[in-house]
């Protein structure tokens, strides 16, 4: 601890313990979106902004166990606006890709879309 409170000395002493730049620092929450409950209560539709965004991340994946095309996170996922991700791995079949992408984004060839 003396070496922390001697190095907030020496920043005093620079005049940078007023500068909230070393203060502070971005933080961006992401997590996957399994529990549905959980996910519904943390989204709005609000003013300001266009669409429902779920308050509780920035970014939002669909694991192998919810990107089933005939489940409700897939539902769900399609429509928010958030960012979102797909985790793909090793065992997941291409075929199943396409048309998950094409229900969670299906107006993907609009500006609008990209980058969902």
């Amino acid at each position: 601890t003396d070496r922390i409170l001697s190095s907030l000395d020496f920043m005093r002493v620079c005049g940078m313990a007023e500068d909230s730049s070393v203060n502070s620092a971005p933080m961006f929450i992401s997590h996957e979106g399994l529990q549905l409950g959980y996910e519904e209560a943390l989204t709005r539709a609000g003013e300001g902004y266009t669409g429902h965004y779920n308050l509780g991340a920035h970014f939002l994946w669909i694991g192998d166990r919810t990107r089933q095309l005939d489940h409700a996170h897939v539902e769900y996922f399609r429509g928010i606006s958030n960012p979102i991700g797909v985790k793909v791995g090793p065992k997941t079949p291409p075929a199943d890709l396409v048309p998950l992408i094409r229900t969670l984004c299906p107006d993907i060839d609009t500006e609008a879309q990209r980058g969902k």
